[in-house]
């Protein structure tokens, strides 16, 4: 009876069950989400193909910050990271 003495004491105790529900429920998906991000690293350093795709995002992105050629300051017109991502993976 404790628990009821106050409106906010009521709230507390009704919603225990379901903050409880949520606390497990996201340390069971930061455990699936660490798991699945280990297998993940281990696939791409062993993958060939996945390190190429990985060292082109990585070009890309160094290509992308290039200062101007035409000695403007900032970025070179039309480097958009969709647009060249779309031209690699064409």
């Amino acid at each position: 009876m404790a628990m009821l003495g106050s409106p906010v004491l009521f709230a507390l105790r009704m919603s225990r069950a379901v903050t409880a529900s949520w606390l497990a429920a996201v340390i069971a998906a930061g455990l699936l989400y660490g798991s699945l991000a280990k297998s993940t690293g281990q696939a791409f350093a062993s993958s060939g193909s996945l390190r190429r795709f990985t060292g082109t995002l990585t070009h890309v992105a160094e290509r992308q910050v290039e200062p101007d050629p035409r000695g403007l300051g900032g970025r070179r017109p039309g480097c958009g990271t969709a647009r060249r991502m779309a031209i690699h993976a064409a």
